[in-house]
């Protein structure tokens, strides 16, 4: 082997080896234990974490209830578990950027999953639109990932129209009669309204879910028909209220719900 030759083979080498320590240096180990929330006993169980970009990672704990796992710095991830429920404000969890290896402790409270047990209650339409807001598609991105850890439960998604206010309207309306074009005017009742709103959510609703692959028969749906009773006024943030989201958040009116229904036998 000629020295030229040799000589790249060495450099390519030392490249990639900094390549490779310099990519280490951005990751986080998170570590922690995971408790039931009832008996705050230790939990082993397999986590599943799953970042913005859809890159999955797996991490089980110990009997006694420690886990670790490295996750990319600067990273969202979403947290699900097997056979449990995590508590829906540390489902969520953000790594801190960093150019620099990091270690970060978080403990989680886990519930035994059960049939009836609420999994997501969310806002997840605006007003009089029949695709779901960000906030819903988060959730069933969620739902995705806990019926993947999952394979046994089948859930109920309840979903209503009480961000919407409707009110008898009139339209017009073209029709062909024959050869010609005929326009008319036509009065849409509330009840007429709130129909087509909720087969329309539902209808959007199935399309998300066929297209991240879940199938028919481990949901059900339960539409409400039920809408506003009275004007909703546009909450507009202002400058004071944007310093506190969780002021705003809660006053939103809950349009999509997602609770187990069954554990099904396998």
């Amino acid at each position: 082997m000629n020295k030229i030759k040799f000589a790249t083979i060495i450099a390519v080498f030392f490249v990639a080896m900094f390549n490779a320590s310099a990519q280490s240096d951005k990751v986080t180990l998170l570590q922690g234990t995971l408790y039931n929330s009832s008996t705050k006993e230790p939990v082993q169980t397999m986590l599943h974490f799953i970042d913005e970009d859809g890159k999955e990672i797996d991490a089980g704990s110990g009997i006694n209830g420690q886990y670790q796992v490295v996750l990319t710095s600067g990273k969202s991830y979403v947290i699900t578990a097997q056979n449990y429920l995590i508590d829906s404000e540390e489902s969520d969890i953000d790594i801190p950027a960093s150019t620099t290896y990091k270690e970060m402790r978080q403990n989680l409270q886990l519930r035994k999953i059960e049939p009836g047990m609420e999994l997501f209650a969310v806002s997840a339409f605006d007003s009089g639109k029949e695709v779901l807001n960000a906030d819903g598609l988060a959730q069933i991105l969620k739902l995705k990932s806990f019926l993947a850890q999952n394979l046994k439960v089948k859930v109920k998604i309840y979903f209503s129209a009480e961000d919407t206010y409707l009110k008898v309207k009139k339209e017009k309306v073209t029709e062909k009669v024959g050869k010609k074009k005929k326009t008319k005017t036509v009065t849409r009742s509330v009840a007429e309204q709130l129909e087509k709103l909720i087969e329309n959510r539902k209808s959007n609703l199935r399309d998300v879910l066929t297209s991240l692959k879940i199938r028919e028969n481990r949901y059900t749906f339960e539409p409400l028909a039920v809408s506003a009773e009275k004007p909703i006024k546009n909450q507009k943030t202002s400058k004071k209220s944007k310093k506190s989201s969780k002021t705003d958040s809660s006053i939103k009116l809950i349009t999509l719900k997602i609770e187990i229904e069954s554990l099904m036998k396998m």
